[in-house]
């Protein structure tokens, strides 16, 4: 298994914190004292300042390295060699930690942490019932679920994100079935016509009126990994994911007409076989100060691993995270699946597959990290023990119709 590092953020008494060390890539004596976590997220760097950034993450990695256990565990952590991997994992278990943007941890040493290979940094989600997560089998296809509706918000780039990516996972012989739900009638139209024209391996429909329809569309397909691209919010306490039909652009609505409650989605029966959700919204990784965000609260009572946004995230960024994270996926899953290892299980780190779409987002703002922190807003949390995959018996070759599957 990948040595990992995990810090978790306790509560203490009303609007404190406290740290302890979980993890570390080598024994530390009397490691799991609890320190003082002293920062509040209000009292972090303004973000308009100059280097806010590099400010926010430095200053993170500075109360960390208070506690002698966490200072001796990132050190050993930031001496992997180039071309290892040694993840780290914050466990947050306070409303009030979701809030710090931990992906942008600085050492003057290394810079960005995240940004870096050698060190994808993820967060933890738990609940208090027990909840084990045994090993999944898997046979292919791998089956993904794209629901592709914000309102007034173009999906076509996000669509050609997903399709690229398709394309290479069968040149690496990963067999994958795609099944999109679209709320815009000319995306519908323009997929249906690529699959008229050769693209294998997909079936698109306008998104379902209800909830329900939703729900047993998905049910009945099973996804692995369930993406949505919609609208999100998290106010008053009452997470939702807001998606528009056909109908709603063609009004002109104001919202879409399908909410989803972050509680309708967790009851979703086809949820408990997916590995993976993908919130390609805004604040779908947001705290409020007494909730958990979405990708949080999905984690904690029903999936492996999600993937949410800190804070609003502009349309563009949205296309760059899908653009960068499913390529890298995909490449990790073929790369583990048809490893000739001897061993049956594969091990699969979700975030090292989010670093593709960290850099990406970083070169589309600059390549200036400092200053630009959008790289760093896409938040993965995962259970606390590492997910388990059963490799099939037998993977399929590439498959011999790439080509059709990019024009």
């Amino acid at each position: 298994l990948m040595p990992r590092t995990i810090i978790a953020i306790d509560p203490d008494v009303p609007n404190t914190l406290t740290m302890r060390l979980v993890k570390a890539t080598q024994n530390i004596p009397d490691a799991k004292g609890h320190e003082p976590f002293d920062c509040l997220p209000e009292a972090m760097p303004d973000w308009d300042n100059p280097e806010a950034v590099k400010k926010h993450g430095a200053t993170l990695l500075q109360e960390l390295q208070k506690h002698p256990a966490i200072r001796q565990a990132l050190q050993f952590a930031l001496m992997t060699p180039a071309g290892q991997t040694s993840p780290m994992y914050f466990h947050l278990n306070e409303e009030i930690a979701e809030q710090f943007c931990w992906e942008s941890l600085y050492s003057e040493d290394k810079s960005f942490v995240g940004l870096d290979a050698r060190w994808p940094i993820g967060r933890i989600a738990d609940s208090v019932l027990d909840r084990p997560t045994p090993p999944q089998e898997f046979a292919p296809p791998l089956k993904i679920a794209a629901v592709l509706s914000a309102l007034n918000r173009q999906a076509v780039a996000q669509w050609r994100g997903l399709r690229d990516a398709l394309a290479s996972a069968h040149a690496s012989g990963l067999q994958v079935s795609v099944r999109v739900f679209v709320g815009e009638e000319a995306l519908l139209e323009l997929i249906k016509g690529e699959i008229a024209a050769g693209l294998k391996g997909v079936r698109v429909d306008p998104v379902p009126d209800r909830g329900s329809g939703l729900e047993r569309e998905l049910n009945e397909f099973g996804p692995h990994i369930l993406h949505f691209f919609c609208h999100g919010s998290a106010s008053h306490g009452l997470p939702r994911l807001d998606i528009a039909t056909i109908l709603d652009w063609m009004q002109g609505s104001e919202t879409g007409s399908l909410k989803l409650s972050v509680s309708e989605l967790q009851n979703m029966r086809a949820l408990s076989d997916v590995w993976l959700v993908v919130l390609n919204c805004c604040e779908s990784g947001r705290a409020e100060e007494h909730t958990h965000s979405i990708a949080h609260m999905l984690v904690a009572n029903v999936v492996p691993a999600a993937i949410g946004t800190l804070e609003p995230f502009d349309v563009s960024d949205a296309d760059e995270l899908c653009t960068g994270f499913y390529p890298l996926l995909f490449d990790e899953l073929a790369r583990s699946l048809h490893d000739d290892n001897g061993d049956s299980w594969v091990e699969l780190e979700w975030a090292t597959a989010l670093r593709g779409a960290r850099r990406s987002l970083s070169e589309k703002h600059d390549n200036d990290p400092s200053n630009h922190r959008e790289w760093a807003l896409p938040v993965l949390y995962v259970r606390p023990q590492p997910w388990l995959l059963k490799k099939p018996s037998a993977i399929a070759p590439a498959a011999a119709h790439d080509a059709d599957l990019i024009e």
